[in-house]
């Protein structure tokens, strides 16, 4: 048996070339841990802004750079509650930099959420298919309307809502998935994958190789 001695070097004393390779083999373990539970935590706090309440163990996320790339999630909605929010931009008070499209709310879907608990309107946003889209469904109870002159009528506002209601469903998913892969980029990032292997002290050989 015979004893081998190793120079082992900090980051910082690395070359080039060798800091590189360090940087490499730290990214591929960088993220063996739930880094998103930040971003989950993030989107169930904005959806109770928008009256939704997002279950995550039933959100889910497949990234990035590919065709089936995406995310869902599946919550309960509070129409009234939604429709409130996009209007008064009251998402904003938690979520200032956050910046969405919905589609404007007409005239006729205002009038109909006076009556929404009248209606018994019930919301709820599903896995369109697991990873990729969310679908959204609306039900209501339009024999409680009989004041009303058209209850045809009011089946057919309350249709452009679920169809409103889906546009903004999808809207926040598509938040959700730019957000979760803003964290990801930044975690991958030549800086961050720098500051952990700092953080960890973790010493190499001259190539850059992990000692």
């Amino acid at each position: 048996m015979r004893t081998k001695e190793t120079t082992v070097y900090q980051y910082n004393e690395l070359s080039e070339k060798a800091k590189e390779r360090a940087r490499d083999w730290f990214r591929e373990r960088n993220l063996e841990y739930d880094w998103y539970e930040s971003d989950y935590e993030a989107l169930q706090t904005l959806g109770r802004l928008f009256g939704m309440e997002v279950d995550l163990k039933r959100t889910y996320f497949n990234g990035f750079y590919s065709q089936s790339s995406g995310c869902s999630f599946e919550a309960d909605i509070d129409i009234v509650k939604m429709f409130e929010c996009i209007r008064l931009e009251s998402w904003k008070e938690e979520f200032p930099n956050v910046e969405f499209r919905f589609p404007t709310q007409t005239k006729n879907m205002l009038r109909v959420m006076k009556i929404a608990e009248l209606l018994d309107v019930r919301g709820s946003v599903s896995n369109a298919n697991r990873e990729t889209a969310v679908r959204v469904n609306l039900d209501w109870d339009s024999t409680d309307c009989s004041g009303m002159k058209s209850r045809d009528r009011i089946d057919e506002v309350m249709r452009e809502i679920e169809e409103y209601t889906q546009d903004v469903a999808e809207e926040i998913n598509n938040w959700f998935y730019r957000w979760l892969e803003s964290d990801y980029e930044y975690l991958q990032s030549d800086e961050s994958i720098e500051e952990g292997i700092i953080a960890n002290e973790y010493e190499f050989d001259e190539d850059g190789r992990r000692a």
